[in-house]
């Protein structure tokens, strides 16, 4: 689903068994999607349903945000199969009869789901960003090294034109337009297991939701300089 609003009308109709919910969305972002999920109420079956967060970036201050949107479990981007089936099973193991799954994007002694978020799910030690996590990238896409090497050169023929893209809005004052450009590489970045790329186009979506222009235009370099790296990392790889 694109947004949060998609999410709220599903969850009126059938009745899923967990959330996977993109904290970034366009409209309505998922904290507060899964705000109005809690607000439907103590009668309502969706008001307690698990809702997993999946945000691209497991940094200082995202466990506490969730929490206070009412979120359950965590989940950092790229997702990994193997993290991905545990917290499914965490929420969905004990029962018997299970439903279906909505994913919204980008779950005590009263036997409701727990409000605490795993701690090693949300926060990591980021220190210095790798370039190119490549054995991540792998384990992501179960071993199938073709199915890597095709993923690797749609990334690398695709986001010079978005830099392009950012660059030509940066030029024309467009803040907004370049923030959410940014937002793509990073999700892309994210994907294929560059983390170096990732952070600075990460802060180049926030510099441009704050129309911070200037600061926008600064950062340019250097997330040509860590796409070249990248570039460069994954060919000799």
């Amino acid at each position: 689903m694109a947004e949060g609003r998609e999410a709220l009308e599903a969850l009126e109709a059938i009745p899923y068994d967990l959330v996977l919910m993109d904290c970034q969305m366009p409209e309505m972002d998922g904290y507060e999607a899964t705000r109005r999920i809690r607000e439907l109420g103590p009668d309502h079956p969706a008001s307690r349903i698990p809702v997993v967060a999946m945000t691209a970036h497991a940094m200082k201050g995202d466990r506490e945000k969730c929490l206070e949107a009412g979120m359950d479990d965590y989940l950092s981007k790229p997702v990994k199969p193997a993290r991905l089936a545990e917290v499914l099973e965490r929420w969905l193991g004990g029962k018997e009869e299970k439903d279906e799954i909505v994913g919204a994007g980008p779950s005590g002694e009263d036997e409701k789901p727990s409000s605490k978020v795993p701690k090693a799910a949300a926060a990591t030690d980021l220190g210095e960003p790798a370039v190119f996590d490549r054995r991540t990238l792998v384990e992501r896409l179960m071993g199938d090294e073709e199915l890597v090497g095709e993923i690797v050169e749609g990334f690398l023929q695709d986001v010079p034109e978005q830099i392009r893209a950012i660059r030509s809005s940066v030029e024309a004052g467009l803040t907004e337009e370049a923030g959410a450009q940014a937002h793509k590489i990073k999700g892309a970045a994210g994907n294929v297991g560059g983390p170096a790329l990732q952070e600075v186009a990460y802060a180049m979506e926030k510099a441009g939701k704050a129309g911070e222009i200037s600061l926008l235009h600064d950062l340019i370099p250097e997330l040509e300089n860590r796409f070249e790296q990248l570039r460069q990392a994954m060919r000799s790889q």
